[in-house]
């Protein structure tokens, strides 16, 4: 049965999660489910959803067969943010460390922005950065396409953050890249 709650989108990736499907088989599966639409319909949704990146077509001839797309990458502030919370650090510290991460990986200071794509706020352990440095960052940034307000302010931390933040690069390439099955589990310590 069709359920308004559910975008036609969500119902037809459920479809080609379990199995590659072609259109006239696609058709058929809805159908089942109680949603009537012509095939010519379907043919141009699943040409917008191929043109989006939503789904992949295959062509077999002489069908089309369609799958998804594998899970959209992580970006930068993403990553930093996850290896955090998986070294365990607490909000102030995470922030503090992100923040100090970010900017010897970026050699500028953060913007509000980049601390919302982490999920993270104004901490005490943050100082607003020097207006000249704000001003050059702005600059380089808007030479690559970012525009960012005069009114948005920069981050930088003072403090000893260098093994938490080694730590926290380490967890994000780790995952990033899924390296984990290449890492010893244990170091030995001692003999």
């Amino acid at each position: 049965m069709f359920s308004p709650d559910k975008q036609l989108k969500e119902i037809i990736l459920e479809e080609i999660r379990s199995e590659p499907v072609s259109i006239s088989g696609l058709v058929r599966k809805l159908k089942s489910r109680g949603i009537d639409i012509h095939r010519l319909v379907l043919t141009g949704y699943l040409k917008a959803l191929t043109d989006t990146g939503v789904i992949r077509e295959k062509a077999i001839p002489p069908s089309k067969i369609f799958t998804p797309v594998g899970p959209k990458e992580m970006t930068i502030y993403e990553a930093i943010a996850n290896a955090c919370e998986e070294n365990g650090l607490d909000k102030r510290r995470a922030t503090a460390v992100a923040v100090y991460t970010l900017e010897r990986l970026f050699h500028r200071p953060i913007f509000r922005r980049e601390l919302n794509e982490m999920k993270m706020g104004e901490t005490a352990e943050l100082k607003h950065a020097p207006q000249a440095t704000v001003a050059e960052a702005r600059r380089i940034l808007a030479k690559a396409g970012y525009r960012i307000p005069e009114s948005e302010p920069a981050y930088t931390v003072d403090g000893e953050y260098e093994h938490d933040s080694r730590a926290v690069l380490t967890s994000a390439l780790s995952a990033s890249y899924r390296l984990s099955y290449l890492a010893l589990d244990t170091k030995q310590l001692t003999l």
